[in-house]
């Protein structure tokens, strides 16, 4: 797992790793998902230490800026839409991205009802 060095002194995964983690559960949600919505279940999935969790920026905690930075890549790369107030969703560059990627599955995590 590749680590990557913040100002907030506390080492999260890459951006990519992170990345790879929203295209994957916004691909498997079939919706748009919050921000709120998504920095628990990734945290989950590469599991951050409870020091990682709990890291503050500021008025923030660090995990949330650093997920919104990966977030910032995937707009710059066309896969996310680009929005800051509205839920996030993947461009059709993402969704076509995504549909070869079995090994980012995150099945189980977002399923629909019907």
């Amino acid at each position: 797992m590749g680590l990557r060095r913040q100002q907030y002194l506390v080492v999260f995964p890459s951006h990519g790793e992170v990345g790879d983690r929203i295209l994957a559960h916004l691909f498997h949600a079939r919706r748009p998902l919050d921000a709120e919505e998504l920095y628990r279940p990734i945290a989950d999935d590469l599991r951050l230490t409870t020091e990682q969790q709990h890291a503050r920026r500021g008025n923030e905690p660090a995990w949330h800026y650093h997920v919104r930075r990966a977030k910032r890549h995937l707009v710059d790369a066309g896969l996310v839409h680009k929005s800051q107030r509205e839920p996030w969703s993947l461009t059709e560059k993402g969704h076509a991205k995504m549909k070869g990627r079995e090994d980012l599955a995150t099945e189980g995590l977002w399923q629909d009802d019907d």
